[in-house]
């Protein structure tokens, strides 16, 4: 197992994380609230999305606590992305951290209901409101 991120090795990995790819754009930003927040902007699909998920999956597996997920600008999520969402969030459930959802997109949101995934999430109307439960959950 990684060791734990600190706040400096994240802000330098950061510089290797932000990526653009087709028109799918990833990047992260340590919330002041003290979170981590990551933001899915555009299409996440077919290779696109699992190229998303290598690139973040070994970020995610070395912070520890609370992780935010912004999806205001995400405008599509295929199947993999969600399936990488989905286990995120249960490996955090099962080290006793949380995934938070943030600004998401309606079409998203039905999306997760009908599957019956929303139960895995813990959803925000903004990234501010999500770092604030996280903040409460945490300390």
């Amino acid at each position: 197992m990684d060791a734990e991120l600190t706040r400096e090795e994240f802000d330098a990995a950061l510089i290797d994380e932000a990526f653009a790819l087709g028109d799918t754009a990833v990047d992260a930003r340590w919330h002041e609230g003290g979170v981590p927040v990551f933001i899915l902007r555009g299409r996440m699909q077919g290779l696109t999305g699992n190229a998303v998920a290598e690139r973040l999956q070994p970020l995610w597996g070395r912070l520890r606590g609370p992780i935010v997920l912004d999806l205001a600008e995400c405008e599509y999520m295929s199947s993999s992305t969600l399936g990488f969402i989905v286990n995120a969030a249960l490996e955090r459930m099962d080290k006793g951290w949380r995934l938070y959802l943030a600004a998401i997109p309606r079409v998203i949101r039905v999306v997760f209901a009908h599957m019956d995934i929303d139960q895995f999430f813990h959803e925000f109307e903004s990234v501010d409101a999500a770092v604030q439960a996280a903040r409460r959950h945490s300390s």
